[in-house]
């Protein structure tokens, strides 16, 4: 049930958040916060919930709690769903990439769902991850999964070129993400590194 499994979810993601937000409100205390917005601050934190009238990040006691909501909230969708076939998940995948290409076309980068005026990208971001780590998961377990055995250290080598790539690329980020990461995670999937 979705209680249940919501409360298996927060005792892996509580701690995390509980000193994430004690050591930024910590913080802000030697800044001289006020108490009141310090107070709000982790109110959020702990109920998950982020601060959209806040201008910068919308968990100003914890940058990167934003993360966590949307896993959550990706969480309590599977929960719900499932069960779902295979190809209604693949559709849903299809479409939070097509969401993810124009999130990225939109703000012009995929670093979005941490504040405001991009929160919005954070929803495609997290669907098309978790559902396609979901998806390839099945198809494994399933047999369905191609194979492709390239020795672990080139597959180590292939993920380092990609995110060590000059900053001057003008492709959307939208194409590795799409293409370049699930290719990779099907060919790491079967590959075993040697005892080393």
């Amino acid at each position: 049930g979705l209680v249940a499994y919501l409360r298996i979810r927060l005792a892996r993601l509580l701690p995390m958040v509980v000193l994430g937000a004690g050591l930024g409100a910590a913080l802000l205390l030697m800044q001289d916060e006020s108490w009141s917005s310090i107070g709000l601050g982790l109110a959020c934190a702990l109920a998950f919930l982020p601060m959209l009238a806040h201008p910068g990040s919308l968990y100003p006691l914890n940058d990167v709690q934003w993360s966590l909501f949307f896993e959550l909230l990706v969480n309590m969708l599977h929960a719900k769903v499932a069960d779902v076939s295979n190809l209604t998940l693949a559709l849903a995948v299809a479409l939070s990439a097509l969401a993810l290409i124009w999130a990225n076309l939109h703000w012009g980068t995929l670093d979005v769902g941490w504040k405001r005026d991009n929160f919005i990208g954070g929803l495609p971001r997290a669907i098309f991850s978790f559902g396609l780590g979901l998806l390839m998961h099945r198809w494994q377990t399933g047999s369905l999964l191609p194979r492709w055995l390239l020795p672990y250290p080139l597959v180590a080598c292939l993920l380092t070129v990609l995110v060590a790539r000059p900053t001057v690329d003008t492709r959307p980020a939208s194409l590795s993400v799409l293409s370049f990461f699930p290719l990779l995670m099907v060919t790491a999937i079967h590959a075993r590194p040697d005892h080393w």
